[in-house]
């Protein structure tokens, strides 16, 4: 329950079925673009993973769609930075 994962530009409609028999544990951090076309929210997944997951979600309005990966934008990389020195 205390390692922290991100995920970022990973959740689509297949999510919960590529995971329903997987018990997710542990902090999640999610980062997509809205305009992402292969991607969407985590939230209704992560709603449904139970007591063990805490998961925090950052939406970007780049639109870049799914181009936000592919360069060190500050808009996720603050937010990831900030993930990995938590206490």
């Amino acid at each position: 329950k205390q390692i922290r994962f991100i995920i970022m530009g990973t959740c689509s409609e297949e999510t919960p079925i590529i995971f329903e028999k997987v018990n997710l544990y542990g902090q999640f951090l999610s980062v997509y673009e809205s305009s992402d076309t292969y991607c969407t929210s985590c939230v209704n997944f992560f709603a449904k993973q139970g007591n063990g997951t805490l998961s925090k979600e950052v939406k970007l309005t780049m639109n870049n769609k799914h181009g936000f990966l592919y360069q060190p934008y500050p808009q996720w990389i603050v937010p990831v930075r900030e993930w990995i020195k938590r206490n």
